[in-house]
């Protein structure tokens, strides 16, 4: 007869079977994925979701974009073919010649040209680097992949800046969009590659913010490297991130947040000294050239100075510009005039205004001030030397900036005071930022006042089409570049940006060249090269300046006897080495 288990035998076997150990190979597998867990989270929580959120965004805003990734540059043919230039020369300078990108004789030859005051947002060349080495990128996609990230990263950094302000999630995600979505990046965003790459600006006052707070050596090498990851963009940016860094450090000063201690001295030595040498030589370089070769082709600071009503007023970059045209037909290039804040972004900062103006509000916190000043004084930068309205500009009154253009004579040489508003919005942002942080979306009220504020933002801020600018060259550019090595003066092309495109794919020298600021002793020598095209001496540019090929529309042929080595109904190229001359 069987002998039943008993329940106690049962659960000794149960027991017995729970011990059994799990199978090494799952065991460390297992053990991995939970220590992982929570940094995939902080990743998805902090940066996945907002960076998708940015991204979905930009390609609603600019569907036309998203099925063109490789098709077209989201560029115009002005300067934006300067910014595809760029990245192309920086990839070429270090990859194909190992020589310094900050100097060329592929531009004005055969003397070169320093690239010191060019436009470079070198970091954009960088990064194009491995995406075209490793990855395979065209130059197109390359360039592409430039302003989405700015895009995106640019709404990334400023959502982490407001969350570390505010802390509440989804008004940083709405303060990161108002900052990348603003119109003055969609405005810039038609060429302007150097000033939609603003994305480390935010960075860099988190790190500077948390080196301030935390007085540790760690932030003070981060600080470091965000401001030198902004002057690889633009060196205005650069500018104004000294001084809000310089600023926020003597407002902590002055509230007694910090006091000057050995610690402190030391932390921000070591800012200081590694700030210096990242940034110093460019900077110093920069310096010397204004200093002993002054720079041509400055702006006029006036004509580009900030229409007050500009910021509450859509300008030419919103998708519904011609409701507004009454006002923006009395500016020009509305690249640079467009800097509307927002309804809403402005109907909450009257609301703080009022509370902390009007009602005395003592709740809203201290440090708050430290904004409503650089609101206040960068939007006094802005309106320039002299205060302009519609397209009048009154010179008896003059304004903050005259006098910043003499402490800083090196500002002369950009004549763009309307820029300074980026950091009036920022300024903004934060104090908008401060007060929809109040709202308690917990309740119905909150959820409608935010569904609405974010509602009318969107209209605000919907952009215009950017441009799709066709990445084809002319015919004649294919057979200059299968023409034997040789400068070339290209006037076959129909402008100074697209003879910078041109370059791109022939991968000649070229006399002359449209760069953003000429040093005048560059000037003066291009001057003798302009001046024997000019007198007809054509021919004498392969003797005296080693120039080989000369391109000319059909229509106005050289009168001279040199060789024609092609020709089509639009382009003649000449061969000036088999000149009689040459």
């Amino acid at each position: 007869m069987t002998k039943k288990k008993t329940p106690s035998a049962a659960r000794k076997k149960s027991t017995s079977e729970k011990k059994t150990p799990v199978t090494s190979s799952s065991s460390p597998l297992k053990q991995m994925s939970e220590r992982a867990k929570p940094y995939l989270t902080l990743f998805a929580r902090w940066f996945l979701a907002p960076a998708l959120l940015y991204l979905v965004l930009f390609f609603m805003m600019q569907p036309e974009y998203f099925l063109n990734f490789s098709q077209g540059f989201y560029l115009d043919d002005g300067d934006g073919f300067q910014n595809v230039w760029n990245i192309w020369w920086v990839d070429r300078a270090l990859t194909d010649q190992a020589t310094n990108p900050f100097f060329t004789n592929m531009l004005h030859w055969p003397h070169g040209i320093s690239l010191v005051p060019q436009t470079m947002n070198i970091i954009n060349g960088l990064i194009a680097i491995p995406l075209m080495h490793l990855f395979n990128f065209s130059l197109v996609e390359a360039v592409n992949f430039a302003v989405v990230f700015a895009f995106v990263f640019g709404g990334v950094t400023m959502f982490w800046f407001v969350q570390k302000l505010h802390r509440t999630y989804w008004v940083s995600l709405v303060a990161g969009a108002l900052f990348t979505f603003s119109s003055y990046h969609f405005a810039h965003a038609q060429g302007h590659l150097q000033l939609v790459s603003f994305q480390f600006i935010p960075l860099f006052l988190l790190a500077f913010w948390t080196l301030v707070e935390k007085m540790r050596y760690r932030y003070a090498v981060l600080a470091a490297g965000s401001l030198f990851l902004v002057l690889l963009c633009d060196y205005y940016y650069l500018f104004w991130c000294v001084i809000l860094g310089g600023l926020w450090f003597l407002w902590n000063l002055y509230t007694k947040k910090i006091r000057i201690t050995p610690q402190v001295l030391k932390v921000m030595g070591v800012f200081a000294v590694l700030a210096g040498a990242l940034v110093g030589p460019l900077i110093l370089a920069l310096v010397n050239l204004t200093k002993h070769d002054p720079l041509m082709g400055s702006h006029d600071a006036t004509q580009f100075s900030l229409n007050p009503l500009s910021v509450f007023i859509p300008g030419g970059s919103w998708n519904w510009h011609g409701l507004t045209s009454w006002y923006t037909s009395h500016l020009e290039f509305f690249a640079e005039t467009s800097v509307f804040f927002g309804f809403g972004l402005l109907a909450v900062l009257a609301v703080a205004l009022f509370k902390k103006f009007v009602k005395k509000d003592a709740t809203m916190p201290r440090w708050l001030n430290f904004w409503w000043i650089i609101l206040i004084a960068f939007g006094a930068l802005a309106l320039g030397p002299h205060l302009r309205m519609f397209s009048h500009t009154l010179e008896q009154v003059p304004l903050p900036y005259a006098l910043l253009e003499v402490v800083f004579p090196t500002l002369q040489i950009s004549g763009m005071p309307i820029r300074w508003i980026l950091i009036a919005l920022i300024a903004a942002i934060i104090i908008g930022s401060y007060m929809l942080s109040k709202i308690d979306i917990t309740k119905r009220n909150g959820r409608i006042i935010a569904a609405v504020f974010i509602v009318v933002s969107c209209i605000d801020l919907w952009p215009r089409a950017l441009p799709l600018t066709s990445p084809g060259f002319q015919t004649y550019v294919s057979a200059l570049k299968q023409l034997p090595y040789g400068a070339v003066v290209d006037n076959g092309a129909l402008s100074g940006t697209e003879q910078l495109y041109n370059q791109t794919l022939h991968e000649k020298p070229l006399a002359f060249g449209y760069v953003t600021r000429t040093p005048k002793s560059v000037e003066e020598k291009d001057f003798h090269i302009f001046a024997a095209i000019e007198q007809g001496r054509i021919t004498s540019l392969c003797k005296d300046y080693k120039i080989r090929y000369f391109t000319t529309p059909s229509l106005r042929p050289l009168k001279e006897a040199v060789p024609i080595v092609y020709s089509d109904k639009n382009t003649l190229i000449y061969d000036l080495k088999n000149s009689p001359e040459c």
